[in-house]
Parts: structure tokens; sequence; C-alpha cells
């Protein structure tokens, strides 16, 4: 399971070892790793750890917007045995914004969110899941729909057409 949350924010992920701990206590807790997936991205921080039975809660701040951190937590029990679980951790910003400055003679990337809405917007056009607006493929989305406006107006107008008519904007 990936936990999202945003740059500023503190999260608490809990390694529930019950499964691999059974009866045995814990001893001792090693946070071994927060990598993030972009090289060179800000790491996150451990800023508190909670040992309840055999579940362990650590709290983690920071992050770089836009990268996913893996993160290894590593135990070992009375019995001497090390166990280790995994996590993932989505970092994005709370707010969201629409590309700007991309081009398009008859309707902007602001229009289409505004007529489509962010998470449609998003759904169409998000391949890598960042959950974020691709504005490149928008804006190619975009230009590709107004050369075909083109090509059907154009027999009986000169394009690209001074005024757009809301009908045009909205095919």
């Amino acid at each position: 399971m990936v936990t999202i949350k945003a740059p500023t924010e503190q999260v608490i992920y809990s390694y529930d070892f019950t499964v691999a701990v059974g009866a045995a206590a814990l001893a001792a807790v090693q946070v071994v790793t927060s990598t993030p997936r972009v090289a060179g991205a800000a790491n996150m921080i451990e800023t508190a750890r909670t040992i309840i039975g055999s579940e362990v809660r650590i709290k983690w701040s920071g992050g770089a917007d836009l990268n996913e951190y893996l993160t290894l937590v590593r135990i070992t029990d009375t019995n001497g045995a090390i166990h280790e679980l995994n996590g993932e951790i989505a970092v994005r910003a709370a707010g969201f914004e629409v590309p700007t400055g991309l081009a398009s003679r008859y309707l902007t990337l602001e229009e289409y969110v505004a007529r489509y809405g962010a998470a449609e917007t998003i759904r169409l056009t998000d391949e890598a899941s960042l959950r974020v607006i691709n504005g490149p493929k928008l804006e190619e989305a975009i230009k590709d729909q107004t050369d075909i406006a083109d090509a059907y107006i154009g027999n009986r107008y000169d394009t690209p057409l001074a005024s757009v008519p809301r009908v045009v904007k909205s095919i």
C-alpha cells in the first residue's frame, strides 16, 4: 500500500511485524532507509518512532514533491531473529495547479480543465501515475483537435478563426 503525503506534512507509517514475529517481543528497531526513486531528491526524515507490541510506527517528514520513497525497517526479536518490512510513501503537493503558458488557437488548457475538471484531466493525461496533469500531453491533444476543427471549418471559413464560437471550444 502506498501512503500519500504533502512535502510539508508529517505522516505516520505503520510496519506491522505481527506475522513475522509471532509471540516474540521486539528487542531492537532500526530504520534502514528512505530511498527516493528519483536520484538526488531530498530524503524523508524519521522524526518519531513508537513501538506498540509488534507494530512499529515511524513518523516521516520532508521529501520532494512528485517523488516516491521506499522505506525499510528492520527489527530484531527477543529470539535474535531479524525481520524486515518495506513501505512506500508518495509525496505530492496538496495544491493543484493547471499548467499555464501552453498555446492553442481555440482552447486554452485552463479552459479545458474548467470545462472537464482536474480529476478527469489527470485521468486522461497522467500515464506516469504522478497524479498531476501532463501539460505537454494535453497541449498536444488540444492542438490535434484544433487541426481537425480547422480541416472541417476551412471548407467554409478562413482559419484560424478570429473569434472562436462556444461550439468550437466544446468540440
